[in-house]
């Protein structure tokens, strides 16, 4: 983001003129010292100045924008390692419970089967569902471990320091308006579909530049100048690049293919957020039934 915003600056300084210099010492004698000093500036530089700053402008939002897009992500992803560890612990002490019951069932079973008042597939029963919860105490002890593990990594905590998480209370239930209205604003709220915009008029200020190009390049000076006469002269320069071999047309294409392409890709990813919010939603809906 730092670049970028050093780039934007630097795009927005007028460009540099050029400075001429050149010295004539005479060979034969009777003559004076010549010389020629001039300054020139790119018309055509100057003439695109004010896109090349846009551009770069809008290139320094859409940094700033995924910078502000990942620190979201970051702070989602400590939301969901938080609620898997809370979660997980609590599944830990349910099952805990839950073993402690069946493991009593197992030895009542062994002593009734002992006593020639069960059978061995009744006592196999009980033995498989104390197994089975112990399995899945397992599991969900090595989740907890696992999240606990993550989020003090991603907080850069001290893996020795004991994480608390407050009670997490039930969400508020999401209706279909509250979906549809989200996804009316999402373009004006997200940051990553704000970067792509920022991207996409950055490059519509490349197509631009482009389209600038194409007309002869032209730079313009002045001159001061003395021959081996001392005769001394001011004039006017005027050089003018011939865009006359399609080089100009084919950085346009190219330039406007790119613009096409990112508003490709900022579609799809509008299209992918919807989809991904309606089914969000749905699976929501199943739960709560």
């Amino acid at each position: 983001a730092n670049i970028a915003s050093a780039q934007a600056f630097a795009a927005g300084l007028l460009p540099d003129p050029q400075l001429n210099a050149n010295l004539e010492h005479p060979t034969q004698s009777g003559h004076s010292e010549g010389y020629l000093l001039g300054l020139s500036e790119d018309l055509q530089a100057l003439i695109i100045q004010p896109s090349r700053e846009a551009a770069a402008r809008a290139a320094a939002d859409q940094a700033k924008l995924n910078e502000l897009w990942h620190e979201w992500q970051t702070a989602e992803k400590a939301s969901f390692l938080a609620i898997q560890k809370s979660f997980s612990e609590r599944k830990v002490k349910l099952l805990e419970n839950s073993g402690g019951v069946l493991w009593n069932e197992v030895e009542r079973s062994d002593r009734a089967l002992a006593a020639g008042n069960s059978t061995v597939e009744a006592a196999g029963t009980d033995l498989a569902a104390a197994l089975d919860i112990e399995s899945q105490h397992a599991t969900a002890a090595g989740e907890a471990l696992a999240s606990d593990i993550n989020l003090k990594q991603l907080l850069n905590l001290d893996p020795a320091t004991h994480l608390v998480i407050a009670d997490l209370p039930d969400p508020p239930e999401v209706t279909r308006d509250n979906v549809m209205d989200g996804l009316k604003n999402v373009v004006k709220t997200r940051p990553d579909l704000l970067a792509l915009q920022a991207g996409y008029r950055s490059q519509e200020e490349a197509v631009r530049q482009s389209i600038l190009k194409q007309f002869p390049a032209i730079t313009f000076g002045f001159d001061r100048a003395a021959d081996a006469e001392n005769v001394h002269t001011i004039g006017l320069s005027v050089a003018v690049n011939l865009p006359i071999f399609g080089n100009a047309q084919a950085a346009i294409r190219i330039q406007d293919a790119t613009r096409a392409q990112l508003r490709a890709e900022y579609q799809a990813r509008i299209d992918s957020t919807t989809a991904d919010a309606w089914r969000i939603w749905q699976q929501t809906q199943l739960l709560r039934k």
